[in-house]
């Protein structure tokens, strides 16, 4: 079993930010260890059965990330200010805070994050920091 660290959503970004929404998506979360052949790689698994992909860029890959804007109903606005941020709001939520990326589907997926997992979450320790 990987090691879990807590991050804070607003912090989440790469592999870790596609992680946690997979585990949104899907319902199960991706588990994180190393390949039994012991060669020192990663791999992704679900139960016992290889997922060596990892989960899909959500992150940064409209294919992946855009259908989520409509289908969890995000709305997302940006740049809004000097600093270049995104905000994403999800439309229908009792929860009125924004989350804020570089770009709307970071925006987008922070946000769906926030919203169905909490302000903090746990995520494999691999996948921050680019250690994966």
């Amino acid at each position: 079993m990987t090691r879990m660290i807590e991050v804070k959503v607003a912090e989440l970004s790469g592999r870790a930010l596609d992680w946690a929404v997979d585990a949104v998506v899907s319902g199960r979360p991706l588990e994180v260890r190393h390949h039994k052949s012991g060669n020192g790689e990663w791999a992704f698994f679900h139960e016992d059965i290889p997922y060596q992909q990892g989960p899909a860029p959500y992150s940064t890959d409209w294919a992946k990330g855009g259908p989520l804007i409509q289908k969890y109903r995000i709305s997302v606005t940006g740049p809004g200010h000097s600093l270049g941020f995104w905000s994403a709001h999800m439309l229908g939520s009792e929860v009125m805070s924004s989350c804020q990326g570089l770009n709307a589907l970071q925006a987008a997926c922070r946000r769906l994050v926030y919203e169905r997992l909490g302000d903090t979450v746990s995520v494999p320790a691999e996948l921050v920091g680019g250690g994966v």
